[in-house]
């Protein structure tokens, strides 16, 4: 039907629009990577989750929705076979049968993606967090150094001054907290670089789960260009078969199954 195809063509742009956007992120280019960045941003203002959230919530009662018409389908044929035997005819519809099976299959992809997306754009935007930290503590680090090496060179200058027997106490009470500053700035630099490692870490994990589903994705879309292609095929041959039986005697004088006006009940 239109409202079908319709859902179906909104569901394919929609994983379409996801796919273009992971790629986005995925890129290795900084430039074309802040890109895919500034639109999962613009997600994240108010409007945006709102959007979002209803999007997924839209999505989620799709997939829903399909799965049990999937699930009641079956136990209709189930239902039908244990009356009539194995060879009765399906009593629903190819066409209905296929925009069921595409219409869970897309919306649970698309929901997938969509958390993954956001998953991904979120390890990029802290790593990015995470290296100005690092920077910062780095240009911290290497003042706090500078600073000690001075004041350790005043202290050898004082000291080479001094008498053999006299002792500096103001230089070295300098260095003290100079020295604890420092290492407390090297410990966290240290915490700031397995803290880049992980995230870069989780971030090779993403690219490669946002890879397999876009392969997925684009084998999911042959899969439903052989499904439509099947089904034309399909309608066609009723045609054909309908054409013929019209062909013999009227339409209204042709019997129909029992199915055609319902659910089957029991004889």
């Amino acid at each position: 039907s239109i409202v079908g195809m319709a859902l179906l063509i909104t569901l394919v742009l929609l994983l379409a629009l996801e796919a273009a956007v992971a790629c986005l992120l995925i890129c290795p280019v900084p430039s074309v990577q802040k890109i895919g960045t500034s639109i999962c941003g613009v997600l994240r203002t108010s409007s945006g989750v709102v959007v979002s959230y209803t999007i997924g919530a839209v999505l989620f009662a799709l997939f829903g929705i399909s799965a049990w018409e999937l699930r009641s389908f079956g136990n209709k044929l189930d239902a039908v076979r244990s009356v009539h035997g194995p060879n009765v005819p399906h009593p629903v519809s190819e066409s209905r049968m296929c925009l069921a099976q595409l219409s869970c299959v897309l919306a649970g992809c698309c929901l997938l993606i969509m958390a993954l997306v956001r998953q991904l754009s979120e390890c990029i935007v802290q790593n990015e967090k995470t290296k100005l930290s690092l920077n910062v503590l780095k240009k911290q680090a290497e003042g706090m150094r500078a600073e000690y090496l001075r004041q350790v060179d005043n202290a050898a200058t004082t000291s080479a001054n001094t008498t053999a027997g006299g002792k500096d106490d103001n230089a070295d009470s300098e260095l003290k907290p100079l020295r604890k500053q420092h290492g407390e700035l090297v410990s966290q630099l240290a915490k700031m670089k397995r803290m880049l490692e992980d995230e870069a870490k989780a971030k090779a994990a993403a690219e490669a789960s946002m890879e397999a589903l876009r392969k997925q994705a684009e084998g999911l879309e042959r899969e439903y260009d052989r499904v439509c292609d099947e089904n034309n095929a399909l309608e066609r041959k009723m045609r054909s078969v309908t054409g013929g039986v019209g062909g013999s005697g009227s339409a209204e004088n042709t019997p129909k199954p029992m199915w055609a006006h319902g659910d089957m009940k029991d004889d």
